[in-house]
Parts: C-alpha cells; structure tokens; sequence
C-alpha cells in the first residue's frame, strides 16, 4: 500500500534503456491508497528530466510502477484519460524596460488634476 507510480513522457527517437535521462522530458508521480482494489490516480508534475527534449516531440508515454525497485508486485491500469497537447507557449522576447537606458515604454509626462505642496507630517526637532 502508498506506492508509487511514475508517468514520464518521453520522445521515442532519442530514449534508449541506457541514456537516462536523454529524450525524457518529464515525470509526474501519484501513490495507490489501495490494495486489490480498482482507483483513480491524478498524477502530480515532479520534476523535468531532460529539457532538450521539446514538449512538441512527445510520443511515448511509460509507467513505472515502484521505480528503483525490484518488488515483483502486479499492478493493472485500465481507462487512462488524457488531456489534449497544450497550446505553444508565448515567450516574451523584447526587453521593455531594462534600466539601462534601453526602453521600448513611454511615459506621458503630462499631469492632470490638482497638486499642491503638503507640510511634513513629521515634527522636526531643534538641533
């Protein structure tokens, strides 16, 4: 009972049994609660494996059930749901304000409205 299953997603082209962690862009991990009994699994992201590998040349899918270990346990999965590929990630390339000088922002210098100067709030001490 609370093992652990992995699902990596992996590119098929680039993934061999010795090049660990080449072509293995992710695993996510989610533990049973049960034994001798059908359960849902949700599977929560732990961590990227290889980032060369885009999210775009995915094809495989492999569980690993009680990774890094030699158990010899049976486990069965049935009706796995997926989501569909996600939408390429918009990445911000142009540098807006940097502080060094270099600006894609204006700013209007324009005021409107009312200003007046105010006291400070704060009494000064005689020296």
């Amino acid at each position: 009972m609370g093992s652990k299953v992995t699902m990596q997603f992996e590119n098929s082209q680039t993934t061999t049994a010795t090049n660990f962690p080449t072509g293995r862009h992710s695993a996510y991990r989610a533990f049973t609660t049960r034994q001798n009994a059908w359960e849902t699994l949700e599977f929560e992201f732990e961590r990227s494996l290889d980032a060369g590998t885009n999210i775009y040349a995915i094809d495989n899918v492999a569980f690993l059930f009680q990774p890094a270990t030699n158990s010899g346990a049976t486990f069965y999965f049935d009706n796995l749901l997926i989501k569909q590929k996600p939408d390429a990630p918009v990445v911000a390339t142009d540098v807006l304000l940097n502080y060094d000088g270099a600006a894609r922002i204006t700013f209007d210098p324009t005021i409107t409205g009312a200003r007046t100067r105010q006291a400070s709030p704060i009494r000064r001490l005689p020296a």
